[in-house]
């Protein structure tokens, strides 16, 4: 019986989650959000944020430094969460991670190369 001439039904797993489920986890990431934009070295207090009632330094420190760094946040982990998701949908397993097929092996190779190669020319 040949493998590539059989359809394949994968199901749709969105059907799991459920609305307070996901408000919660909405909720969460608009909490840790307000939080990382507003903790650091140079304090910015929720309701100017909000408000747009900002020091010239404080504006520059959330447009400059913590806006761009929450956004590639957001952005790493939903690349995680979907690489993540179609690897556990190719192997139809739900234990799957990186280890299975090397990728974690050849990531870590692929560093030492980097700190071999590159280390010598930063002067350290």
């Amino acid at each position: 019986m040949n493998l590539l001439l059989k359809p394949v039904s994968i199901p749709f797993p969105f059907w799991r989650i459920k609305a307070p489920a996901a408000l919660l986890l909405l909720l969460i990431l608009v909490a840790a959000l307000l939080i990382a934009g507003t903790t650091g070295a140079v304090p910015i207090p929720l309701g100017d944020l909000l408000t747009g009632g900002l020091s010239a330094q404080q504006e520059g420190v959330f447009f400059a430094i913590r806006l761009p760094r929450i956004c590639l946040a957001i952005l790493v982990g939903g690349g995680l969460a979907v690489s993540g998701a179609a690897m556990q949908g190719l192997f139809r397993n739900p234990l799957a991670d990186p280890g299975l097929i090397g990728i974690a092996m050849s990531a870590a190779l692929a560093v030492a190369i980097v700190i071999v190669l590159l280390g010598s020319m930063s002067g350290a």
